[in-house]
């Protein structure tokens, strides 16, 4: 009789007994024993014994080199009888033990990947790579390009950051990228930009300065002015002008005067007068007279 037990038929009488039929008929054959013969005879009597022992383990379990049963471990499926226990192939998992069949063995699901065989789980495609055959082992984005976990393709750098090794980084205040990059580009002097992320950089405006890339530009101060953009720092006012509006130096007027650096231009005192664009007033000369700041001096005949 036969009976299951851990998932193997048992049958040892009968085993036992045909065994032992057979090295009676061998040894009749062979004898006397020779270490030649002897070895043959062992090799008959272990192959007799496996064919006898033939589908003795169960689906769900595998032989073991001791001829026992194992349960099948997860990772694997085991058809039973003699064979040994078969792994899932990569790409593929089980999380069960006992199964019997190639089928248990379930596909990695998109942005996952099982690299080896005999897997019971599969990974989570990790940032920075891209798992585009779940058979494979995660591959790193190339450059210019960034990826976040579970993807199965990079994505190409977006404009304002940078990437480098997979991994996207936002572009710090005083630089910049349009396009995809593995590096951000520094503002140019005389323009800024604030804040990170930036895809361009500003021009200073006319009527201010940036002394930094990472600032925003400041207002010229008083008496100092900049005609255009771009600028580092803001000129003086000069001598004969006046700079009220920043952008702007404007000459003054007749009977008026500035000097370096003032904000606005004065007016002459009586007895003194200038011509336009003048650093400082001049006093009317003896024998003169100057009827407004702005007049030349005229002479003064006696009577």
């Amino acid at each position: 009789y036969q009976r299951r037990v851990h998932g193997r038929f048992h049958g040892s009488n009968r085993l036992a007994g045909a065994c032992a039929r057979h090295e009676h008929v061998l040894d009749s054959l062979i004898s006397p024993l020779t270490p030649m013969m002897l070895l043959i005879r062992t090799a008959f009597v272990l192959y007799v014994a496996i064919q006898l022992a033939a589908g003795s383990c169960s689906p769900g379990w595998f032989v073991l080199s001791s001829g026992s049963c194992a349960q099948c471990p997860a990772g694997y499926y085991c058809l039973g009888g003699l064979n040994a226990s078969a792994p899932c192939a990569p790409g593929y998992y089980n999380n069960l033990t006992q199964q019997s069949a190639e089928s248990a063995c379930k596909p990695c699901s998109t942005g996952t990947y099982a690299a080896s065989a005999g897997t019971v789980g599969c990974s989570i495609c990790p940032a920075a790579y891209q798992c585009t055959t779940a058979s494979l082992a995660p591959q790193l984005c190339s450059a210019a390009t960034y990826s976040t976990a579970g993807s199965v393709s990079c994505t190409t750098c977006s404009p304002g950051s940078y990437c480098v090794n997979g991994v996207s980084t936002l572009c710090a205040a005083g630089s910049y990228s349009n396009t995809s990059v593995s590096a951000c580009v520094s503002c140019l002097a005389g323009s800024y930009s604030v804040g990170t992320g930036s895809q361009a950089c500003t021009a200073c405006p006319a009527g201010s300065y940036c002394s930094s890339t990472i600032s925003s530009p400041a207002a010229c101060p008083s008496g100092t002015y900049t005609p255009t953009s771009g600028k580092t720092a803001c000129m003086s006012c000069p001598a004969g002008y006046g700079c009220s509006n920043p952008i702007t130096a404007a000459a003054c007027a007749a009977g008026q005067y500035s000097r370096l650096g003032d904000w606005n231009c004065s007016t002459c005192a009586a007895g003194t007068y200038s011509a336009a664009s003048s650093s400082a007033c001049a006093t009317c000369q003896a024998g003169y007279y100057c009827a407004t700041p702005a007049d030349s001096p005229m002479y003064s005949a006696l009577i």
